[in-house]
């Protein structure tokens, strides 16, 4: 599907992390319009998305879950808007956090909800961000190494990392401001797991 996406695509990067299982052939062989690169996983960690892979030589990074599926016009307007705001993650899939007028906590997304203001992070299964950001992930300066290990263990939580290590950030080197900007698509990204259950 993304291998289509035209000029705006440099090269495709696929990062497995299915430790001892071959990658099949028909995936492994596919034909594609810019390199197709596999970037074999020595252990399945859900930072092993975070990391500047020396293979990445754009200022811009789009990652995507292989459970997602984004039509190439969204990541043509996700790249467009990104350059426009090369300091920030741009995506699609935005979450808020409040608390609602009866008192509760609530944690999603705002469709049904009397929510008064925006969201509050972005879910790390299909944002576009600058590659020094994947740089600053891997230095505990940025991010603790505590925050990794608690990563790796539950298979969780990146993408709360992930933006509060952009807007923290943002508030060092100048004015406080979110490290996240929410996009719409013209079709919300699919869930493919979500849809084959």
């Amino acid at each position: 599907h993304y291998c289509g996406t035209g000029k705006y695509l440099d090269k495709l990067l696929i990062v497995w992390n299915d430790v001892g299982t071959e990658i099949p052939r028909d995936i492994a062989g596919h034909e594609c319009d810019v390199p197709l690169m596999f970037l074999i996983s020595k252990a399945n960690k859900l930072t092993n998305r975070f990391i500047a892979y020396m293979e990445i030589e754009t200022k811009g990074v789009f990652i995507i879950d292989d459970d997602r599926k984004i039509l190439h016009e969204d990541i043509i307007f996700a790249f467009q808007s990104w350059q426009q705001f090369r300091h920030k993650v741009l995506g699609f899939e935005h979450r808020t956090h409040t608390i609602l007028s009866d008192g509760t906590y609530y944690y999603g997304d705002k469709e049904g909800k009397s929510i008064n203001h925006g969201y509050s992070l972005l879910i790390s299964a299909n944002i576009i961000l600058h590659k020094k950001y994947l740089e600053m992930f891997q230095v505990p300066l940025f991010l603790p190494i505590g925050i990794h290990k608690y990563i790796d263990e539950h298979m969780n939580c990146e993408d709360i990392a992930i933006c509060l290590m952009v807007t923290d950030f943002l508030e060092r080197v100048s004015f406080p401001q979110s490290g996240c900007i929410g996009l719409r698509a013209k079709r919300y990204p699919q869930n493919l797991e979500a849809k084959n259950r």
